[in-house]
């Protein structure tokens, strides 16, 4: 009887004890958006380095940047169509508001779309390769390297900086 006793008065003080359930949802969604903002705040201090710098104008180049958005948006356009295509770039909005509806189909999308992220970039090398510009007197000129670097930065920072942690705080909750 008297273990019995115990193990009541004991349930009932980890009862008292244990965080609910949406406490706990509401500490994730805390931590999730402190830990965005502490990234976003590095991105901005990395692009504030090289605008300070003078180097930011060497890596916005409105021939290669309209290249690359007219292909990749021009594959989300034809594989998800408008309507699915901006559910994935308003999921955006979860980093600040938490009131997006998660599926499966949207993790696809966002998947999906970080692939579409690098095909734009290697399309764009395919077709300089292709036009003759790359080689200046039959050598490659630094110029031309200088451009691939860049469109393959351009495919790097929309999928892995803007697309993949997205993708991966909204598996984590949608899994979770």
């Amino acid at each position: 009887m008297f273990i019995w006793k115990n193990w009541r008065v004991l349930h009932a003080l980890a009862m008292v004890i244990e965080i609910s359930g949406k406490e706990k949802i509401r500490e994730q969604v805390m931590i999730n958006t402190i830990s965005s903002f502490f990234g976003f705040i590095l991105l901005l201090f990395i692009l504030m380095i090289s605008a300070l710098n003078g180097y930011l104008n060497e890596y916005v180049q409105a021939h290669i940047l309209f290249a690359y958005m007219l292909v990749f948006c021009g594959l989300c356009f034809i594989t998800f169509g408008i309507r699915r295509f901006s559910e994935v770039f308003c999921s955006v909005r979860f980093i600040w508001k938490k009131d997006i509806k998660i599926t499966t189909e949207l993790l696809n999308n966002i998947k999906i779309t970080m692939q579409y992220s690098y095909t734009a970039s290697f399309t764009w090398i395919l077709g300089y390769i292709a036009s003759g510009f790359l080689f200046d007197n039959n050598t490659l000129s630094a110029s031309a390297i200088s451009d691939i670097a860049v469109s393959l930065l351009y495919g790097f920072i929309v999928s892995e900086l803007f697309l993949r942690p997205i993708y991966n705080k909204l598996k984590s909750i949608h899994l979770g």
